[in-house]
């Protein structure tokens, strides 16, 4: 009997590093080719991911897609797709539906596909060996690894996340529960990387009959559809020997039956093209584990001293950030794998994907200790809901006889009252292309459409994309009807902006005064706006990071690139311990409930308890007249 072919990849991936420290701060370029497609797509490491929901960056259009230089790599959660049947990808015809159905360009943006939203922090009911829950719109729905693979090839992504059985129940979790989520995630990435058999068509997936789901292959000699590349969640969750036990089955050899079935791979690592670390459970487990040690440690000071012991509702307080707790977590599984081991026969590297941290701190912290490639930045997206403005730099510049006594912020909470009459742009760190000459040079200009607003053309005419006269599938440069471009046939996802267009004409910079009075009158553009100068902002800093890295590594020490992240850390303040995402938020909210439904018993219930306060301080001083 002839063994069955490894699935051939409808993309290729590959990554290659700049720097010899294959765990560490490090540079790479990740390189990403369709097979029908003589175009490629690079991607210069460490980089962000841009988050979306429901396939959308929020707040954005495809006109921001296609200008944003900071969009390259685009997470997209399945599980919003999921609430219809079959789900909508699916439907979409053509060579790469999921761009096509969501209006991103596969030779500017890599999609990667994934399950679950990596950044959704509600529990979950329990998984089962053949499947997990996901969250949509209309409830929680199964997913078995059969489907996901079936929608995967079918979605034709760039990247795909295989199957892993995190669970989202309430932590702390057993040694067993431990043991079933390897083995769990270990068997779905090893179905996954199998050749599946041929299709169905789209209206038969999913369907159920009598409370069961009907298989999803069928009978026919079609050839199956090709695979995109799989990325790997490092499961083990808070335990260093789950983790270490997960990453060896990796890089274990395969025998009998399974090596049959997955020939010519020797191990499962030969058929991933990169891991992922999600920080979501991670936290939650370290944030219960510190509940525990709280309530314990309450529990004895009652005995001990009843009198001084703290309500044991109070949470501890944890002096150490989460992240330098998360990074020798994992190291224990990176230390395991082929790919980050330091031995001169280590095979080729692959990139570490670092999913939602929530501060550029935290970002420098596993660029730093773990060689991060890939982060999340829905943390400046998730500003951008609550009305921040980011303002920050990499390298920090520094000037003469410049003393600072307290930490800067990272942002500017826009909400307040004092921006109301601040004319300034968005941030001081930067400069808007329109106000070349009126401000140093040095200080570098922020591309985004708040901060450098293009004129439009002369003759009045605003193109979408699709309604241009020189349109393409794979999206062409806006221009007018009096200018001209030529068109490039390479096309990469560089720092630079992604079209090629004539020399535009800047307005002045949008003013944080502008965007408070969008932000007060409900606006939708104030969030476009900060969504795509916090993006700005952060692409800036990764590549100030890469150039930090190169300028490093050319002078063959490791001293500049510590000199500039300590510098970074005592300039700068968390924004998740300072108070200003907390503070934002809760002027968020409160403006959110300014109008609406129940806003007159909201308001009213306000003059109340007012009311009450004054009417208890009137009160008081009338009892203490009578007594004298």
């Amino acid at each position: 009997m002839s063994q069955p072919a490894v699935l051939a990849a409808a993309t290729t991936l590959t990554f290659s590093l700049t720097t010899t420290s294959p765990c560490g701060a490090r540079t790479g370029t990740l390189v990403s080719r369709r097979a029908a497609s003589e175009k490629e797509m690079r991607i210069q490491t460490p980089n962000l991911i841009t988050s979306t929901s429901r396939g959308v960056v929020p707040h954005l259009s495809r006109d921001h897609h296609r200008e944003s230089a900071a969009i390259k790599w685009v997470n997209v959660p399945f599980e919003n797709f999921l609430e219809q049947n079959p789900p909508l990808p699916l439907l979409q015809p053509g060579a790469t539906p999921l761009h096509t159905l969501l209006g991103f360009t596969p030779s500017s943006h890599l999609l990667a596909l994934t399950a679950r939203d990596p950044g959704a922090a509600h529990d979950m009911p329990p998984n089962s060996h053949t499947y997990i829950n996901v969250s949509t719109l209309r409830g929680v729905r199964k997913l078995t690894p059969e489907a996901w693979r079936e929608y995967a090839a079918r979605s034709r992504p760039d990247v795909v996340f295989a199957l892993s059985d995190t669970p989202y129940t309430d932590p702390p979790y057993s040694q067993k529960r431990l043991t079933k989520s390897i083995e769990r995630s270990t068997a779905w990435l090893a179905g996954m990387l199998r050749t599946a058999p041929a299709l169905l068509p789209p209206t038969e997936i999913g369907k159920r009959g009598k409370g069961k789901q009907v298989s999803l292959t069928s009978t026919s000699s079609d050839p199956p559809p090709p695979l995109p590349p799989v990325l790997v969640h490092l499961a083990g969750g808070t335990s260093p020997a789950a983790r270490k036990a997960f990453a060896a089955s990796l890089s274990e050899p395969l025998y009998g039956p399974e090596a049959d079935a997955l020939a010519p791979l020797r191990t499962l690592d030969e058929g991933v093209s990169g891991y992922v670390v999600d920080l979501v459970p991670l936290k939650l487990e370290l944030a219960a584990a510190a509940r525990k040690v709280g309530a314990s440690s309450s529990a004895g000071a009652d005995e001990a001293a009843p009198a001084k012991a703290p309500p044991a509702s109070e949470p501890p307080i944890q002096t150490t950030p989460d992240y330098e707790l998360i990074a020798p977590l994992v190291l224990s599984s990176l230390s395991v794998l082929p790919s980050f081991s330091s031995s001169s026969s280590q095979p080729s590297p692959k990139p570490l994907i670092i999913t939602n941290p929530t501060s550029p701190h935290e970002m420098l912290y596993y660029i730093t200790h773990l060689g991060a490639d890939m982060l999340g930045a829905s943390w400046a997206q998730r500003a951008a809901d609550i009305g921040v403005a980011l303002d920050f730099e990499f390298p920090v510049r520094t000037r003469a006889g410049q003393r600072e006594y307290w930490k800067r912020e990272i942002g500017h909470n826009l909400y307040e009252k004092w921006y109301a009459l601040d004319f300034g742009a968005f941030a001081g760190s930067f400069r808007g292309a329109g106000e070349v000459g009126e401000k140093d040079d040095d200080i570098p200009v922020c591309p985004c459409a708040a901060c450098s607003p293009v004129v439009v053309g002369v003759d009045g005419r605003l193109f979408h994309g699709a309604d241009e006269p020189s349109y393409t599938a794979e999206g062409s440069p806006i221009v007018s009807s009096t200018t001209t471009s030529s068109s490039s046939s390479t096309v990469s996802a560089s720092d630079s902006s992604p079209t090629n267009k004539a020399t535009p004409t800047y307005r002045p910079p949008h003013t944080r005064a502008y965007v408070h009075h969008l932000l007060h009158t409900h606006e939708m553009g104030a969030h476009a706006l900060l969504a795509l100068h916090n993006l700005a902002v952060v692409n800036a800093f990764m590549k100030a990071v890469r150039c930090v890295l190169e300028t490093s590594a050319a002078q063959q020490t490791q001293n500049l690139w510590d000199q500039e992240v300590a510098l970074f850390m005592r300039t700068y303040a968390d924004p998740t311990t300072s108070g200003l995402f907390g503070e934002a938020e809760r002027r968020w909210k409160e403006v959110d409930l300014a109008r609406g439904k129940g806003r007159l018993a909201r308001e009213r219930e306000k003059e109340l308890s007012e009311d009450g306060k004054v009417g208890q301080g009137e009160g008081d001083e009338q009892c203490e007249l009578e007594e004298i």
